[in-house]
């Protein structure tokens, strides 16, 4: 227990926090895994919420600026009065139809049509500490002819690129994806590019 205790107070006086459940948030609609580096997003009343989870505060910061530069238009400006949650950091927008901040290792922005801050606080509060080790890559195995994903343990989305699936026999390719995004239940993503490993049987 001692141990437990110390590992999250280390964990919060580095910054870095575990992630953000994308479920069970109210009010939030379903999670929308987008890629590695732009995170996830929830539909929310009169707007949506974009979270990202990085392995560093440097990620974080930097999918800030990445935001940013998508946010042309509204033209976001440092703002500390616009999000004041505890350890928020970065903050940007009007407070009102837009919030962007980060607090530690996460990033969160909020674009409603009158009111972000409600929604920004609901984000924010759900950020955990706790959780398990950051999701491992999925790989891939074959039977001579055909590949099958393995996903690692608490998978919540498996995103794949290139390859040829077989139809109708799910995540069966007849060519190997080039590469594959595992999504856990905390909003953390991995992407990897496996070589497929031959077998005499496809593991299910």
């Amino acid at each position: 227990m001692l141990s437990l205790l110390l590992l999250l107070c280390t964990a919060q006086a580095d910054g870095l926090h575990a992630g953000v459940p994308t479920q069970g948030i109210k009010g939030f609609g379903p999670a929308s895994f987008q890629t590695v580096q732009t995170g996830w997003s929830a539909i929310v009343l009169d707007g949506f919420v974009r979270v990202y989870v990085g392995k560093t505060e440097a990620d974080a910061s930097a999918w800030v600026a990445r935001v940013k530069k998508t946010l042309r238009r509204e033209k976001p400006k440092p703002n500390p009065a616009a999000f004041t949650g505890p350890g928020a950091t970065e903050v940007h927008g009007n407070g009102t139809k837009l919030i962007l901040f980060r607090d530690g290792n996460i990033g969160i922005c909020v674009q409603h049509k009158t009111n972000a801050r409600p929604w920004a606080s609901k984000a924010h509060r759900a950020i955990t500490e706790a959780g398990p080790p950051w999701p491992a890559g999925a790989t891939l195995s074959s039977d001579g002819e055909t590949w099958a994903v393995n996903t690692p343990t608490g998978t919540a989305q498996l995103a794949f690129e290139g390859g040829r699936l077989v139809p109708g026999a799910g995540l069966r390719f007849s060519a190997p994806p080039t590469a594959l995004v595992v999504w856990d239940t905390l909003g953390r993503a991995t992407r990897t590019e496996p070589k497929p490993a031959q077998s005499t049987a496809v593991a299910e």
